[in-house]
């Protein structure tokens, strides 16, 4: 129904505005609230996946994140996210192919355009990374969980440009 959308709707953007307090668990119960209305809300599951991945439950970010691609394949926010996912558990190769998804699908998401530049990073591929995080930097809009991938992205930049 509308309401229920309405609803979901409403719990989402507290979520967005807690998490950009960085209030995670107090964002987990307003997203925790939305599925409790409607479980198929893919945005919904990515931003869950998103704070169970910042609370280091890398476990639960795949399961969040799997079911939120099921529901949309077409997510690029959820390719971005199992980016990071795969990324912090070392699985550079699916980490990367997430990530290149994620760019193809939203050319315009800072975030897709950092993570993928960390995995040709450790891909072994300066010259596609530095391509990467000046994009990342080209797009950068402040938000409290992206600034220190904004500080990260100025360093690689600079040993990347160093590297013989």
């Amino acid at each position: 129904s509308n309401i229920g959308h309405f609803e979901v709707s409403l719990h989402y953007a507290r979520a967005e505005l807690l998490m950009d307090q960085e209030k995670l668990d107090e964002a987990e119960q307003e997203l925790l609230s939305a599925i409790k209305i409607d479980d198929r809300s893919s945005n919904v599951l990515v931003a869950l996946s998103f704070i169970h991945f910042q609370q280091g439950d890398l476990p639960r970010a795949v399961v969040d994140v799997k079911r939120a691609l099921q529901l949309n394949p077409y997510n690029s926010y959820g390719h971005t996210q199992l980016a990071y996912v795969y990324q912090a558990q070392g699985r550079i190769d699916e980490a990367l192919a997430e990530a290149q998804e994620a760019v193809r699908l939203n050319t315009l998401d800072d975030t897709s355009h950092y993570i993928l530049g960390v995995c040709y990073m450790e891909s072994g591929k300066p010259e596609e990374a530095i391509r990467e995080f000046e994009k990342f930097l080209d797009l950068y809009w402040d938000r409290a969980y992206v600034r220190e991938y904004k500080v990260k992205a100025d360093e690689y930049l600079e040993q990347l440009r160093q590297s013989p």
